[in-house]
């Protein structure tokens, strides 16, 4: 409802009010009962209809994130750190790098899910170099500018080293948090953790991340 319904509204309340309350002073008893139950009955409909305006706006000024998002697209630093990275002259060794980290996200099903696809690169001196990849089924969750989530999926790691590659896939857990600063941007900390497949075992990875991100 407008501003122009509510003052209509008002105003025919108002003129009603004149009218029985004429009747109130002047008419006998049956019409006072009378004028008194259109009173009632008039305040009962016109409560609900205001009350219904005041909700829709705020509804125009409430952001949460699923219902006002098809898109997301981020991109931030990160930091990746690997044990038992399969390394054939220390395979028990931990490997940290820098980097940074991309993603885009859809919604899946809507009020429900969405799906993440992200990509890392980070290098550790010359001759080293680590791509992470992952695609996530995500669940968001509204605490008014903050949306906190959790996402799980399969993951892909390729490694860089001394002129030698090595893929090997795995699994992710990833938690977070977006901070909407405005509608349509903010600030997004993800912390991933994956367990991967590789040299002959068990390794794992840990990515943190944080930048801007904007949404559509």
């Amino acid at each position: 409802m407008n501003h122009l319904d509510n003052w209509l509204v008002a105003r025919r309340t108002i003129g009603t009010f004149k009218r029985t309350s004429t009747r109130w002073i002047l008419g006998d008893g049956a019409q006072r009962r009378g004028a008194l139950v259109i009173v009632l009955m008039i305040g009962i409909v016109a409560t609900p209809r205001a009350a219904t305006g005041r909700d829709a706006a705020r509804s125009v000024h409430h952001s949460p994130h699923l219902e006002h998002t098809t898109f997301i697209s981020g991109v931030g630093a990160a930091l990746y750190t690997a044990w038992n990275p399969g390394r054939a002259e220390d395979p028990s060794q931990t490997v940290t790098a820098p980097g940074v980290r991309g993603f885009v996200e859809l919604s899946l099903i809507e009020d429900v899910a969405e799906l993440e696809v992200s990509a890392a690169g980070f290098w550790e001196g010359a001759d080293s170099r680590f791509v992470v990849a992952d695609l996530l089924l995500k669940k968001s969750f509204e605490f008014g500018r903050f949306n906190p989530y959790v996402g799980v999926g399969p993951s892909l790691s390729i490694d860089l080293v001394n002129g030698e590659s090595e893929t090997s896939v795995g699994a992710s857990l990833a938690i977070g948090c977006y901070h909407w600063i405005t509608d349509h941007f903010g600030l997004d900390l993800d912390v991933t953790y994956g367990l991967i497949s590789r040299g002959g075992g068990t390794g794992q990875e840990l990515t943190v991340s944080l930048g801007p991100v904007v949404r559509f």
